[in-house]
C-alpha cells in the first residue's frame, strides 16, 4: 500500500512507501489555490454566518487543525509554485511571471524540488491540474522534479472547456478566445483526446485525483 500528494489548480499528491516492519508514512496532500482571498473562506468571516461565502468542509479541517495565517506568498503564481516547490522565498527562485518556455521560467534547474526529497523517503509523488513552474525541456516539468506523474497545464492559465491556453487580460483587455494552442499534458506527452470533451476541466482533474487515491 502507498500514501499520497496533489495540487489542484495545482494539487500535489505524495504517497509513501508500506514496508512490514516499517511504519507506513502518512498520506501528503497539499492544494495549492490561485487567487484566493483571505475572505473566501468562512472560517475568516465569522460574523458572515455563510450568507455570501460558504466553505463548510474547510472550516471544519480548520476547526480540527492548525491555521497557520502569517505566510508570504508573492502575488503571481510563477514564483509562489516555484516557492512551493523548491521550499525558498519566491525572490531567490522566481521573482517574475516568466513564461513556462523560458529556460529561466520557473524553478531553476539547480535547484532541488520537493517531489525529488520526497522520492528519497520512498514517496510515491502525482500532481493533477496547474503546474507553471517551467517546461523549457523536459526536466523542467513535473517528471523531471521528480513526480511520477501528472496530469493538467503547464502554462499560465487555460479555457477550462476547451483546454487551449489562455493569453488574455494582460493589457487589460478581455480575455481572447480563439487560441488554439492546447496546453493540456499527461505526465511527459500531450493529452491527446481529453480536452474539448465538454466536461468543465476542474471535474476533468478531479477524477485523476480520485482514480490516484483509488490506487
Amino acid at each position: 500500500s502507498h500514501a499520497t500528494m496533489w495540487m489542484l489548480p495545482a494539487l500535489w499528491l505524495l504517497t509513501g512507501p508500506s514496508m512490514a516492519l516499517v511504519q507506513k508514512p502518512p498520506h501528503i496532500l497539499l492544494v495549492l489555490v490561485d487567487d484566493f482571498g483571505w475572505g473566501n473562506v468562512g472560517f475568516h468571516r465569522p460574523d458572515d454566518h455563510g450568507e455570501e461565502v460558504r466553505t463548510p468542509t474547510l472550516d471544519a479541517l480548520a476547526k480540527d487543525g492548525i491555521i497557520l495565517d502569517r505566510h508570504y506568498v508573492a502575488p503571481m503564481c510563477t514564483p509562489t509554485r516555484s516557492a512551493m516547490q523548491s521550499g525558498r522565498i519566491p525572490l531567490h527562485v522566481q521573482p517574475m511571471l516568466a513564461g513556462p518556455c523560458v529556460a529561466e521560467g520557473g524553478l531553476y534547474r539547480n535547484m532541488t524540488g520537493m517531489a525529488e526529497k520526497l522520492k528519497l523517503g520512498g514517496y510515491s509523488t502525482h500532481t493533477v491540474g496547474k503546474w507553471d513552474a517551467g517546461m523549457a525541456t523536459p526536466t523542467h516539468i513535473p517528471k523531471g522534479r521528480g513526480y511520477d506523474t501528472s496530469f493538467g497545464y503547464f502554462g499560465h492559465g487555460n479555457w477550462l472547456w476547451t483546454e487551449a491556453t489562455w493569453e488574455g487580460s494582460y493589457d487589460r483587455m478581455g480575455p481572447l478566445p480563439g487560441i488554439d494552442i492546447i496546453d493540456l499534458w499527461d505526465t511527459d506527452k500531450p493529452a491527446y483526446g481529453q480536452n474539448g470533451t465538454g466536461v468543465f476541466e476542474e471535474w476533468i482533474f478531479r477524477e485523476k485525483l480520485d482514480a490516484i487515491l483509488d490506487n
